[in-house]
């Protein structure tokens, strides 16, 4: 597993917040967790609400914005973004 620690900031406002956020590589998909957000199935603190993964031949993203959902609310296939397929 490989564990990177990095902050997030709003680029828009010029608020002065920054989230702290974590992002593992494990198994060939990528977990992102903000601090103070997480998954339904997990405690506090240990929640991963966003996955990035190769699934069944394409690259898709996987959202749990509700905490209390147990399925993503949101998943993500990245197919229509190769850029191969851009148009000139």
């Amino acid at each position: 597993m490989t564990a990177l620690k990095v902050e997030l900031r709003d680029s828009w406002s010029g608020d002065s917040t920054r989230i702290p956020c974590q992002i593992e590589f494990e198994s060939g998909t990528i977990w992102i967790k903000p601090e103070g957000y997480g998954d339904c199935s997990s405690q506090n603190g240990h929640g991963w609400p966003i996955k990035i993964e190769y699934y069944s031949g394409s690259i898709r993203v996987c959202v749990w914005s509700d905490i209390n959902n147990e399925d993503p609310t949101h998943t993500i296939f990245l197919d229509g973004a190769k850029e191969s397929l851009r148009k000139d």
